[in-house]
């Protein structure tokens, strides 16, 4: 599966397949949000899973478009990288998205 720099070999389990694993301790509480970001195919799992799932953007600014497809009510974040990463999660938490 593409990742966002590399073809991934995996077997079978995958960033959504550990999200479930996690799951179960936190919502219990009820109390619990998800928010899961992502740019590449290799995170689809995981973001179809999440509360909230936020695309970030490729260095180039483009967005993967098969994530865009499958995921049309995702956020956005504002730039690639750590520094788009850390804007975006700052946003969900402050408008409790």
């Amino acid at each position: 599966v593409d990742g966002g720099l590399f073809p991934h070999l995996k077997g079978p389990s995958d960033k959504g397949t550990a999200l479930d694993q996690l799951l179960p301790h936190y919502r219990d509480s009820g109390k619990a949000r998800t928010v899961a970001l992502g740019d590449s195919v290799n995170d689809l799992p995981m973001l179809a899973k999440a509360d909230v799932a936020v695309l970030l953007p490729r260095p180039d600014g483009s967005w993967n478009g098969r994530l865009r497809e499958q995921l049309p009510h995702a956020l956005l974040a504002p730039r690639p990288g750590p520094a788009g990463w850390a804007e975006a999660v700052l946003d969900v938490i402050e408008s409790r998205r």
